[in-house]
């Protein structure tokens, strides 16, 4: 896709988040393994928001997002 729209002045971007805290799937994850290594929503969010905002003489072309475990954070 990047070569597709780059003689457009068009920027593209992967963002590849790990599991995100969401009823997507309608299964709850409160009792399976794993569950303490979720992102939120705005984590996900705010990293759009970045690029979005990103520089116009820089182009971000992969972001990898992955949680940490939440409750060493706490």
């Amino acid at each position: 896709m990047r070569e597709d729209v780059k003689e457009f002045g068009i920027a593209v971007t992967a963002i590849c988040p790990g599991s995100v805290n969401t009823t997507f799937g309608n299964s709850s994850i409160e009792d399976k393994p794993g569950r303490d290594y979720l992102l939120e929503p705005e984590d996900v969010a705010r990293t759009v928001e970045y690029l979005v905002n990103e520089s116009e003489t820089s182009n971000t072309k992969l972001i990898e997002l992955k949680p940490r475990r939440r409750k060493e954070f706490r």
